[in-house]
């Protein structure tokens, strides 16, 4: 793999990471089945993105990138 992929790995962790806050928010604590189940999803997605990432990035860079994106978006 290389490191641009990994790149793109967290690039696509960040935004399953919003999508998740997003569908999390509009599950309405859970009440609304099929946003709940996006947001399990999406973050599931996010979680496996970021251990591909972690293949040949260190956790050093990628947790800061991947918490931080997810914060700010």
């Amino acid at each position: 793999m290389l490191i641009d992929h990994a790149w793109l790995f967290v690039g696509g962790a960040v935004a399953a990471e919003i999508a998740a806050a997003i569908m999390l928010r509009a599950s309405e604590g859970f009440r609304k089945l099929l946003p709940a189940l996006g947001a399990l999803l999406a973050f599931a997605s996010a979680f496996y993105l970021v251990s591909l990432a972690l293949v040949e990035l260190p956790v050093s860079t990628v947790y800061p990138v991947w918490a931080g994106g997810g914060t700010a978006g």
